[in-house]
């Protein structure tokens, strides 16, 4: 995610809603999202919050308004810029999500380069990848001062 899409209130995120909308089924399509599960977030390669599923969709998109539907009431729902980079038609999962928590601090965790916005570690190979975490490096700089700026507000 950006960082304009972890909004802040009380030092937490307001974080109501992951979404993964891909062209050909993606991690969280394949593996399943369900209650309860824990969902790790991340604002570029940095992991900065976890929340828990409150409820989750999974299913075939012809329209992206059809994933934008079901978002209503949330961040996302209206910002286009969020929405823009998504493909037209492919493969989705919505999940509500609730009890978000800033980390206390980034770090690098996963995969630098696949785009992942969020995360349900549901095996060891994925606990062991996503959740070994490695300090921010120095090109990471202006994300971690957006971090610690999100965790003040």
């Amino acid at each position: 995610m950006q960082p304009e899409h972890l909004q802040a209130r009380d030092g937490r995120p307001r974080v109501t809603v992951a979404v993964e909308a891909r062209d050909r089924p993606g991690p969280a399509f394949k593996q399943g999202v369900y209650p309860d599960d824990v969902v790790w977030i991340r604002m570029g390669p940095l992991l900065v919050a976890r929340a828990t599923v409150k409820i989750a969709w999974k299913g075939e998109y012809a329209f992206i308004r059809e994933l934008r539907d079901r978002t209503k009431g949330s961040e996302l729902q209206h910002d286009d810029d969020f929405w823009q980079g998504k493909p037209k038609i492919g493969y989705a999962v919505v999940a509500t999500l609730q009890n978000a928590r800033f980390l206390p601090e980034p770090a690098l965790a996963g995969p630098r380069t696949y785009g992942y916005d969020w995360v349900v570690v549901e095996n060891d190979r994925k606990r062991e990848t996503w959740l070994t975490k490695r300090p921010p490096e120095p090109k990471d700089a202006p994300l971690v001062e957006r971090f610690n700026e999100l965790v003040s507000s």
